[in-house]
């Protein structure tokens, strides 16, 4: 009988499928740990994305220790401790430097400080939901 009526109403087993779908997803979901939250975005210097780097998000909680991630292709992701903190954000790139042992280039810092050793960027990260924040850098002049 169960199967005459997926037969019969098409929508019935759209529906079906919908909700064994939904609950595959739902239970293959890491849950966040207590006081902790989902965090992503995008970091961008001059208005290009960062091929690669790290964001750190540091409690203003100075006892708290502070969480990163890796940026690639200019996006990031991670689990991060709710409430504010200061953003700091790093990557580097070849310079025209080279190194004398190696033969390759050496690696530059080319974020401002404003952006890492002395911050201005900072985020409030909420519980309970996914939280975006998205950088936008600049070398010179305005912030983010």
């Amino acid at each position: 009988m169960a199967a005459s009526m997926l037969n019969s109403d098409p929508r019935l087993s759209l529906t079906i499928l919908i909700v064994l779908a939904a609950s595959l997803i739902a239970g293959c979901a890491k849950p966040v740990r207590p006081g902790f939250a989902v965090v992503n975005g995008e970091v961008r210097f001059d208005d290009t994305a960062i091929s690669s780097g790290f964001i750190q998000f540091e409690p203003h909680d100075s006892k708290l220790p502070p969480e990163s991630a890796p940026i690639t292709a200019g996006r990031y992701s991670g689990i991060f401790r709710i409430g504010p903190s200061r953003v700091l954000i790093s990557a580097s790139r070849p310079s025209k430097r080279i190194n004398p042992d190696t033969g390759q280039p050496i690696e530059e810092s080319f974020i401002p400080e404003r952006y890492n050793t002395k911050t201005e960027l900072s985020a409030d990260v909420v519980a309970e939901r996914t939280n975006t924040f998205d950088f936008r850098l600049q070398s010179s002049g305005g912030k983010q």
